[in-house]
Order: C-alpha cells, then structure tokens, then sequence
C-alpha cells in the first residue's frame, strides 16, 4: 500500500504523511501542495514529515547543513558577539528566551549576534530542502 506525503513543491517541505490518498481527500488539499507516494517498504515509510523533505520529485532525508556557532556564551553588553556561520540561503531564525526574534529570513549566510538581555537565547534555523533544522543555544550573562 503506497504511502502518501502532501509537500510544497517551492520549498520541498513536507507538512503531512498519510496511508492513503483517500485519507487526503476529506481534508481538502490547500492550493499549491502536492502529493508524492512512496512504497510502505521503503526505508522513509516512517519518517516524521520534519525529517524528510522532496527534491527533484524524490522523498529524501534531510542532512544536516555545515552551521557553526563561534561560542555558546557573549556578555550581554550589547557589543560582545557570537556568529552564527555557513546558513544555507533560504534559512529562516527564530530566537527565543531571554530575548525574541521573529522568524527572519538570512539572505548571506551569516549573523552576528549581540544581547543585552541576560539569559539563554534559543536559536532555531529553519532551513530549506535538504536541509535539516538547526537548533543551538547561547548564554547572556
């Protein structure tokens, strides 16, 4: 019995998995999203629709992008700086805790981060097929 993923063909994200398309059906695709069908056998049968992803018309497991982060501690001066490198293009942040960002797409690759905030700033990166997302977490004292 084939298995039915619903994906944004756009972005490659996939946002629901069912057993079959009659399940779908009822729910009424959104405008846009598409459906791949896998075979149950395969090895992505199980994959929660965050770990898999669609290019090129193929389901595939998301891999992990090549992002550094220089430390996980800054004084929240508002000057001292961590950097956070190698965001694939397309990448959205999210910051959350002792401070907030709202999601926030980073066109180069690259940022720096400050705080005057104290506390933990929980950093997310929403990256793009096939990417996996990327969390990590820097300390403001």
């Amino acid at each position: 019995m084939p298995l039915f993923f619903g994906y944004w063909p756009a972005t490659g994200q996939v946002v629901s998995r069912r057993t079959n398309d009659a399940e779908m059906a009822p729910l009424g695709l959104p405008a846009g999203l598409s459906l791949i069908d896998i075979d149950e056998g395969s090895p992505l049968a199980n994959a929660h629709p965050d770990a898999v992803c669609v290019v090129d018309g193929v389901l595939r497991a998301r891999v992990p992008a090549a992002i550094t982060l220089s430390g996980t501690s800054l004084i929240a001066d508002g000057v001292d700086a961590v950097v956070i490198a190698g965001i694939p293009a397309g990448a959205v942040l999210t910051i959350t805790g002792a401070t907030s960002v709202a999601p926030s797409p980073i066109p180069d690759g690259e940022v720096v981060l400050t705080s005057t905030a104290v506390g933990q700033l929980q950093i997310r990166l929403d990256c793009p097929a096939p990417y996996a997302r990327w969390e990590g977490a820097v300390d403001a004292t």
